[in-house]
């Protein structure tokens, strides 16, 4: 690949023949060679990513990554070493999402964040699945994310951090209730808006098969039991707008 890089150093290793006609060449901001060829694979030590040409002159990795990968895996490796246990990462900074997957190859539970797609990969009783989170949520987790950085322990692994230590289940359970009581909500907990984000979705449109996917159901008797709800309330919003009562009422008075 024949790509301008400012900050690159060193001289060139391939002979000048092979420069001549390089397999990708991006010049005066687009791809002149080669943009329309099909995804290719590209092997760093036991990862095998799929690379492409991007509209923006990138392919996915750059040459330096191989030296960062290759040291996270020792690291990884290390401190599974002197925890007796898998280590636990927080990748925050998804560019590629090469770095989650070289600490993953490496034995590592990972949390992948990536705040650019509105992603987040979770870790839960259905196991991993990719969640996509909007707008409003990635600020609030952008902001978050950097007051996280600003603290002593911000090299802990775990994503939510109370005043003195990490925040579990129940830390993060009492978090929720006390701000909704707060606001004036009582009796909330963190499954409800489970219960709320299905419902929601499935009244805006959302497909059955989606949500399952998104959720992390396997079966569908979850998403019939909310679609089922979502059935009833619209059953009883009808009942009421042509309720007979009021439309002899309507008729009296014309």
């Amino acid at each position: 690949m024949d790509r301008p890089a400012p900050g690159a150093n060193g001289s060139r290793r391939a002979p000048d023949g092979e420069w001549a006609k390089p397999s990708l060449r991006w010049a005066k901001g687009a791809w002149v060679r080669g943009a329309a060829a099909d995804p290719w694979p590209v092997r760093i030590g036991p990862l095998t990513l799929e690379c492409r040409a991007a509209v923006g002159g990138q392919v996915g990795v750059f040459p330096e990554h191989a030296a960062t990968w290759g040291w996270l895996d020792g690291a990884v490796r290390q401190a599974a070493a002197a925890l007796g246990r898998a280590p636990v990462v927080l990748s925050l900074f998804a560019y590629t999402g090469g770095a989650s997957l070289a600490c993953a190859a490496a034995g590592a539970r990972v949390t992948h964040v990536d705040l650019d797609e509105g992603l987040v990969d979770v870790d839960g009783k259905t196991g991993r699945r990719r969640v996509a989170i909007g707008d409003t949520t990635v600020r609030a987790l952008d902001r978050y994310v950097r007051a996280r950085a600003r603290r002593a322990d911000s090299g802990e692994p775990w994503l939510w951090l109370g005043r003195k230590r990490r925040l579990r289940e129940t830390g993060l359970a009492k978090l929720v209730r006390d701000r909704c009581e707060a606001a004036g909500l009582a009796g909330v907990h963190p499954h409800l808006f489970r219960h709320a984000y299905a419902q929601s979705m499935l009244s805006a449109g959302m497909q059955e098969t989606d949500l399952m996917e998104v959720a992390g159901w396997r079966s569908r008797e979850m998403v019939a039991r909310y679609a089922k709800s979502m059935r009833a309330e619209r059953a009883r919003k009808v009942a009421r707008s042509l309720s007979p009562a009021d439309r002899l009422a309507q008729d009296g008075r014309r």
